[in-house]
């Protein structure tokens, strides 16, 4: 990847109930393969999904690169975290981790 490597960013945005989770990717040139993993465990039970997609990155431009919104409540544990990886592997990794309130 020439260049600058790019970084990556999960962003929470809180609603009425639920929770919009989106993640992104900044900077670098090339072509990268993001993955959005999400582990939620709340009153309602289990989720796991993962979205994913290859993008075509340029300098000082952001990608969404998945989004998505869930039930979320206090007693919700959530778990996200966004992989991006060219041809050479893994070249950034966020995680965010929610516990339920006591």
């Amino acid at each position: 990847m020439a260049g600058s490597s790019p970084t990556s960013s999960i962003e929470l945005t809180r609603l009425d109930g639920a929770l919009r989770i989106e993640g992104f990717v900044d900077g670098g040139s090339g072509e990268v393969k993001a993955t959005l993993t999400i582990a939620h465990h709340g009153s309602g039970g289990t989720m796991n999904t993962r979205q994913g997609r290859s993008v075509q990155l340029s300098e000082n431009q952001r990608i969404s690169v998945s989004s998505t919104q869930i039930n979320f409540g206090p007693a919700s544990d959530l778990v996200v975290e966004l992989i991006v990886e060219d041809e050479t592997g893994v070249i950034s990794r966020s995680v965010t981790h929610i516990s339920p309130q006591s």
